[in-house]
């Protein structure tokens, strides 16, 4: 004879047995230390934003320590006496503009960030020294300062727009990081605003303007570079608030 059914299980079963089932086992829910975590405005800046923040912050200080304090105090060519400081800024807003969209063009793209920040480096090494020693030496040659502040004022447009762009860019930064990143770039575009204009006033020290040219050229007694770093402080608030609203 066939041996009986032995009918169904009982219904209280092992622990073991229940696992060993993975239909009866609960649906697991995945931990916490596995989700990803955002890094902090601080960590972002320290591990990975820090070269181009310093870039565009040296370029910005840099152009701010000599202009315009510095080329106000240029001495003007014969025939130029009224009109040369106009000039020149004329010269910097434009050249600077044309700078700022020299990066559309394909042949004028760096992606290298190292050669951005040399290209910040050399600014500093090359115009403070070279503007100052226009001033204290009278440089007349109308050609050599309009040269010079093509120069100057090109590559302020275009260092800064490249390392705004390499900026958010750069490959340790992550996507939901390029936001916080552009913040903390603009941050430190105004504070080389800031500082280049508090570096400025130490340039005048010792300068001592012909009396002819007090009352036509300006800042000489430091008003225009006292309302420049007012300007950029009030800027460099702004945008230090709102890094910190955002983070």
């Amino acid at each position: 004879r066939p041996p009986p059914d032995p009918g169904p299980p009982p219904l209280s079963t092992n622990i073991e047995e229940g696992a060993a089932h993975p239909a009866a086992s609960s649906p697991s829910t995945p931990d916490s230390s596995d989700l990803p975590t955002r890094r902090s405005s601080v960590r972002i800046l320290r591990k990975s934003a820090w070269p181009q923040a310093i870039t565009v912050c040296s370029v910005l200080g840099a152009t701010f320590v000599v202009f315009p304090g510095v080329i106000s105090q240029w001495s003007p060519a014969e025939g130029w006496e009224k009109d040369n400081v106009n000039y020149l800024v004329a010269t910097f807003q434009l050249m600077d503009v044309i700078g700022r969209a020299a990066p559309q063009v394909e042949r004028l793209q760096i992606s290298n960030g190292r050669v951005v920040s040399l290209l910040a480096f050399l600014r500093c090494v090359i115009f403070i020294p070279s503007f100052m020693l226009m001033q204290r030496y009278k440089v007349r040659n109308e050609l050599l300062q309009f040269a010079m502040m093509t120069l100057f004022a090109f590559t302020n447009g275009y260092v800064s727009t490249l390392s705004m762009i390499l900026g958010p860019s750069q490959r340790t930064v992550q996507d939901d990081e390029k936001q916080p990143v552009g913040t903390l770039m603009s941050f430190f575009l105004c504070f080389g605003i800031f500082a280049g204009s508090l570096l400025a006033l130490p340039t005048q020290i010792g300068w001592h303007p012909p009396p002819s040219n007090c009352d036509t050229l300006p800042g000489n007694n430091g008003d225009s570079l006292l309302s420049t770093a007012s300007g950029a402080l009030s800027q460099l608030l702004l945008a230090g608030a709102s890094q910190l609203w955002g983070s």
